[in-house]
């Protein structure tokens, strides 16, 4: 059995499908639909936001990569200052017991 299947485009091409071809490729095709207005053609089209460039976005990835880094390095050195104080503690803990002894 063959299917005919009208394109929805303008260019009026009538494709034929085997119904092999049918159960393959169309269920997972999505139809082309154009639609023009009398109002897209009076008006011109809304300005496009700017987008970044490729310069712009390598930097902004930089620079929150650095500041990943920079809140990194920070924690760390918290951490290993509560380190050294809790050490300092345990050290002056230890050298009051020798003394008493």
């Amino acid at each position: 059995m063959v299917c005919t299947v009208k394109a929805t485009n303008s260019n009026g091409i009538i494709t034929t499908y085997s119904q092999v071809d049918m159960a393959r490729f169309l269920p997972t095709s999505r139809p082309l639909t154009i639609t023009q207005s009398s109002e897209s053609t009076s008006q011109p089209p809304e300005p496009r936001s700017p987008q970044p460039t490729i310069t712009a976005r390598w930097k902004r990835a930089f620079e929150e990569g650095l500041q990943l880094l920079e809140d990194e390095y920070i924690t760390k050195k918290a951490r290993s200052n509560e380190l050294d104080s809790r050490i300092k503690e345990i050290m002056e803990e230890r050298q009051s017991i020798l003394v008493k002894n």
